[in-house]
């Protein structure tokens, strides 16, 4: 019993580290790699891809701060709702008590951030390094959204 209490432990100091260290690494990532390019040759980058993954619009090197700042917004946002669970508004549930319920929802906000911040961050590299995979590597992040909303739901209700 002991070593399954460790094994359970171990698990929860892994996601938690997942959890907290793995968005400010990706968004450490995101700035460093916009200063590199910020601070290359290269004048004009890829900022949009249309359906077929072909660039349709460029502009200068120093737009390519927008995702990740944008990402560091999301994360400001999400963490301030990790901590004011108090403001998440619930369905009535017998299953559930409301602690119970903001407990989940902390759950799912904290994957949400983790989860938006890599995929800000991953547009932002392969917009530069290969722009025909982003749309290749934005589907399974948003499928990976989608999943952990609904799964998230069915715990709550």
């Amino acid at each position: 019993q002991t070593t399954r209490t460790c094994q359970i432990c171990i698990k929860l100091i892994r996601q938690q580290v997942i959890k907290k260290v793995l968005p400010i690494l990706t968004l450490g990532i995101g700035f460093s790699f916009a200063i590199i390019v910020g601070f290359s040759n290269v004048e004009i980058i890829p900022l949009h891809i249309n359906i077929h993954g072909e660039v349709d619009n460029y502009g200068s090197k120093w737009e390519l701060f927008i995702l990740p700042a944008i990402a560091f917004l999301i994360y400001l946002l999400m963490w301030w709702l990790e901590r004011n669970p108090q403001l998440y508004n619930f369905p009535s549930s017998k299953k559930h008590s409301r602690k119970e319920q903001e407990k989940i929802g902390v759950e799912l906000i904290s994957w949400l951030k983790v989860i938006t911040v890599l995929m800000f961050v991953l547009i932002e590299i392969l917009m530069i390094t290969n722009p025909y995979l982003v749309l290749w590597a934005t589907l399974p992040c948003l499928a990976l959204l989608l999943y952990v909303c609904i799964k998230y739901t069915l715990k709550v209700l």
